[in-house]
């Protein structure tokens, strides 16, 4: 059963109160069920794929940032928050974090790993029917401050709503080896594009301006093709 607040009927994964398709998040699905899947995933295809920790969702939420939004100010235009729609949106929709990822703010809440006993309040990852499952990110139905990639919030085990999705983890091993960046490499490549940004801006705005010139030029030849024309007239009529 998936909570939706006020709506009425019976709601789940494939009707979670509001319009979605393939390219939309997954909600209305329980830790317990996503952790199914994710098992079943990783059976499949022969790859470790999990939930990840909070350490592991913030590293990637701030891509190297300190401020409380990888991408910049948010705001209601900016990402899925404060009911800006009635519901999700497509994935990507908005402008992503330096490293790539996308809604890493809003759209939906994300489930972690961490879960806390309620009755000790501490973050031991123990799977407990008294877990509250540690979530991040804010859901289109958040206000902006409960966004940032600092904020929490706990949710029981079992507990599925149609603003809770989540991002995995593919765990790496020998066989990602040469495709593992270091940190260094991550800041070359992100001022490899940088550059290569400002190269392209720098050249729409040389070929801008050499079109312009080109028109006054063109403009000044008119003008001064309609001067001697009328200069000609002049002398004419003087005859």
């Amino acid at each position: 059963m998936c909570d939706v607040g006020k709506r009425r009927g019976v709601f789940n994964w494939r009707k979670p109160g509001f319009e979605q398709d393939e390219r939309h998040p997954v909600v209305c699905l329980s830790q317990p069920e996503v952790r199914l899947y994710l098992a079943w995933l990783s059976d499949k295809t022969g790859r470790v794929y999990r939930l990840p920790t909070e350490v592991e969702w913030e590293y990637a939420a701030r891509a190297g940032t300190e401020t409380p939004f990888s991408m910049g100010p948010v705001t209601r235009s900016t990402a899925n928050v404060g009911r800006s729609h009635d519901g999700t949106v497509v994935g990507g929709l908005f402008a992503t974090n330096p490293w790539g990822l996308s809604d890493a703010v809003g759209n939906v809440w994300e489930m972690t790993s961490q879960c806390a006993e309620e009755r000790a309040g501490s973050t031991d990852p123990r799977d407990t029917a008294e877990c509250r499952w540690l979530v991040k990110g804010g859901a289109w139905s958040s206000p902006i401050a409960a966004t940032r990639h600092a904020a929490r919030r706990f949710v029981k085990d079992g507990i599925a709503t149609n603003d809770l999705g989540f991002h995995v983890v593919r765990e790496v091993d020998e066989r990602d080896n040469d495709k593992i960046l270091t940190m260094a490499e991550k800041k070359a490549l992100l001022q490899a594009d940088k550059d290569a940004a400002a190269i392209e801006a720098n050249s729409k705005k040389e070929a801008e301006q050499a079109r312009l010139k080109k028109l006054e030029e063109e403009e000044a030849a008119i003008a001064k093709k309609a001067a001697a024309a009328k200069e000609k007239e002049k002398a004419a009529a003087k005859k």
